[in-house]
């Protein structure tokens, strides 16, 4: 950013931030919306609430975003939340973990647009057209 021009760093830095922020994925943010409310069971319904106040965007879900949380959420494991049926709803709470969890990439991750990566070659392809222009 030090290359940039004084008035492009803001626009830049505004950039930069919405692309670290949109990095999250679906899973992941299941996963904070039910860690920040440890001590409460949430339904599908609730943890999607929760990640649209967090600022989670449903945009590549819009057909029906509380299905996609739903299916997150059969998906955790055990170790990971407690289930319990609420008032007639399936509900989940986030269990205590002491070990930090651990993200592996997949083999081709590169292949894949959305994510870290993703951004990454978003913020690639941002940089380029300054770059070669301050070379010339």
């Amino acid at each position: 950013m030090n290359q940039l021009p004084e008035q492009e760093v803001a626009a830049f830095e505004d950039e930069l931030q919405r692309l670290v922020a949109g990095g999250a994925g679906l899973s992941d943010s299941v996963r904070t919306a039910l860690s920040k409310n440890r001590k409460l069971f949430m339904t599908a319904t609730a943890v999607r609430d929760e990640m649209k106040r967090a600022g989670f965007d449903f945009g590549n879900y819009s057909s029906n975003p509380l299905a996609s949380v739903h299916s997150v959420l059969k998906r955790l494991k055990p170790d990971e939340v407690d289930r319990q049926v609420v008032a007639g709803v399936m509900a989940w709470r986030w269990k205590k973990s002491d070990k930090p969890r651990v993200r592996r990439l997949r083999r081709n991750a590169a292949f894949y647009g959305e994510g870290a990566l993703g951004n990454l070659g978003m913020l690639k392809d941002m940089l380029n057209p300054v770059m070669l222009k301050e070379k010339k």
